[in-house]
C-alpha cells in the first residue's frame, strides 16, 4: 500500500524529533560486479569448497549463508576459526563499496541504526556525511564485550550497532544456523546482553524502518519481541524489491507489530523519506572548506585502534564542522583502489598522523603509506604527528625522528584520562596546523 500524506508527514516528523531506529538487512549489501548479495556470493563460495570436499547440500540452498556455512562446519575436522577465516578471505578479495543508498541514509537525523550485516560501510557513509561522532558497537554471542562508554545518541553522533557480529572481531559473526539459535537464546536470556543504552531506545513510541529483510526467516519474529515491537509503533518497510514474502508471513506481521508494507521500491523510498523530511526541516548549507588544512590519519583496521581515530575525529569536530579542517583516513575512500587513494591523500595532505601501535607497525600495507609521506616531508615539508596511542617499539622504526603526540614516553591509552589526552592532541594539532 502506498503511504498516505498523513503517514508522510508523521514519518518526517518523528525524523525531525529523533523518534526513529533504522534497521538494515542484508540485501542492502550487493555483491562487487553482481546482481547477488554478499551473503548469497559468499554462499556460493562456501558450496564450492563443500563440492571439494564432497560433502553434500541441497543445491537449490547454495545461496543460503546460513544453511551452506552449517554444511561447512560438518567437513572433517573442520573448526570453527576454519569457517571465520574463510570469511575473513571473501571479504578481502571481494570487499564492498558504500551502497549508495547509504550516502542517502547518511544525511538524514538517525541516532541509531541495527546492522545485520558484518561490515562497517554504514558507519564510514556517516564519517563521510560529517557525522564525525558516529560510533561502531557490535555484538558477540559468544562472551560479553568489555562495558563501553557510549555518548548520548544524537543525529550527529549516531550508533551504528552490529547485531551479528563484525569482521573485525570474527569470532561475533553469526554465521550458520546453530549461530542463530544460540543467538537468539543468548540474546532473550541477556547472557551475553545487549548494552542498555541500545536497548532503552525501543519503546512505544518509536519508529522504525526495515530495509532489505527477509522477514521469512523464523529468527525475525523472536528478535522483533527481543526489542519490543508493539502494535503501538509504527513499523515501515518497502517492499518492491524486497525478499519475496507469502501471505500468510505477510499477515503474522501485519497483525502482530501493525508493519505497514509500503509499495514502492527501497531507493524510492528512502528518496521519498529525504524529500519529506526536507520539506520539513531544510538542509543547512555545508561550511566552505576552501582554506581546510588537510590531515590524513594512518591507523590499523582493529576495533581498538579504529576506536582511537573515532575519539579523535569527535574532538576535532569542531573544526570540520567549521571548514577549517578535513580529516581523511582509510575509511573515508568510497570505491576502488584505496591503497592509491592513501597515496594521493598523503600527496595533497597538510599533515599525516600514523596511529602508532604494534599492529600498525607490524602491518605491511602502512610501508608504502609511511614512504610516501617520508617522500613528502623531504620534498616538501609535509608534517608528520605520530599519535602514540599503545606502547610499541616505534623508536626502532623510520618514525624515529618525529616526536609523537600527546608525549614521547606516555602511551595515550596508559593516561589515566584520556579524554584530557585526546584533548591535548587536539589542540596541538591546531597549533600545528594553525587553523582555528
Amino acid at each position: 500500500m502506498p503511504l498516505s500524506d498523513r503517514q508522510w508527514k508523521n514519518l518526517a516528523r518523528d525524523l525531525q524529533q529523533q523518534r526513529c531506529v533504522l534497521f538494515l538487512g542484508s540485501r542492502l549489501l550487493a555483491a562487487p560486479g553482481s546482481d547477488a548479495t554478499m551473503n548469497e556470493r559468499l554462499a556460493v563460495h562456501l558450496a564450492g569448497i563443500l563440492d571439494q570436499e564432497g560433502i553434500s547440500y541441497e543445491k537449490d540452498a547454495a545461496q543460503r549463508l546460513h544453511y551452506i556455512a552449517q554444511r561447512f562446519l560438518a567437513i572433517p575436522k573442520i573448526r570453527r576459526i576454519d569457517l571465520e577465516d574463510e570469511v575473513l578471505e571473501f571479504y578481502r578479495q571481494h570487499p564492498p563499496v558504500i551502497p549508495d543508498l547509504y550516502h542517502r541514509l547518511a544525511r538524514l537525523p538517525f541516532t541509531l541504526i541495527i546492522n545485520t550485516a558484518p561490515d562497517e560501510l554504514m558507519l564510514r557513509a556517516l564519517l563521510q556525511a560529517g557525522k564525525t561522532g558516529a560510533r561502531g558497537l557490535h555484538y558477540n554471542l559468544h562472551r560479553e564485550r568489555e562495558a563501553a562508554v557510549l555518548q548520548e545518541f544524537s543525529p550527529e553522533q549516531p550508533l551504528v550497532y552490529n547485531l551479528w557480529g563484525t569482521l573485525s572481531d570474527p569470532e561475533s559473526l553469526v554465521l550458520s544456523q546453530e549461530d542463530r539459535v544460540e543467538f537468539i537464546k543468548n540474546v532473550v536470556k541477556g547472557n551475553p546482553a545487549i548494552p542498555n543504552q541500545v536497548m532503552s531506545c525501543f519503546d512505544e513510541r518509536k519508529t522504525y524502518l526495515f530495509l532489505g529483510f527477509n522477514l521469512e526467516n523464523w529468527d525475525v519474529r523472536l528478535l522483533l519481541d527481543c526489542f519490543k515491537l508493539s502494535r503501538e509503533n509504527t513499523t515501515l518497510s518497502p517492499q518492491l524489491d524486497n525478499y519475496p514474502m507469502r501471505p500468510e508471513t505477510k499477515s503474522f506481521f501485519e497483525d502482530r507489530y501493525q508493519f505497514l508494507f509500503v509499495s514502492q521500491a527501497i531507493g524510492q523510498f528512502v528518496d521519498d523519506v529525504g524529500e519529506q523530511f526536507d520539506r520539513q526541516q531544510p538542509a543547512e548549507p555545508q561550511a566552505p572548506v576552501a582554506d581546510a588544512r588537510r590531515l590524513v590519519v594512518l591507523y590499523h583496521a582493529n576495533e581498538t585502534d579504529r576506536d582511537c581515530l573515532l575519539r579523535l575525529r569527535a574532538q576535532l569536530n569542531p573544526w570540520i564542522q567549521n571548514g577549517r579542517l578535513q580529516l581523511w583516513d582509510p575509511g573515508s575512500a568510497l570505491h576502488g583502489d584505496v591503497g592509491q587513494q592513501m597515496l594521493e591523500q598523503i600527496a595533497a595532505a597538510d599533515a599525516v598522523m600514523p596511529v602508532l601501535s604494534a599492529d600498525f607497525l607490524a602491518d605491511p600495507d602502512q610501508i608504502p603509506l609511511i614512504e610516501q609521506a617520508l617522500q613528502q616531508h623531504r620534498e616538501r615539508g609535509l608534517r608528520i604527528v605520530p599519535l602514540l596511542y599503545r606502547a610499541c617499539t616505534w623508536e626502532d622504526t623510520a618514525l624515529r625522528d618525529f616526536p609523537p603526540l600527546p608525549e614521547r614516553d606516555k602511551p595515550l591509552r596508559n593516561w589515566p584520562d584520556t579524554d584530557t589526552a585526546f584533548t591535548l592532541v587536539a589542540e596541538r594539532l591546531k597549533t600545528l596546523l594553525n587553523y582555528g
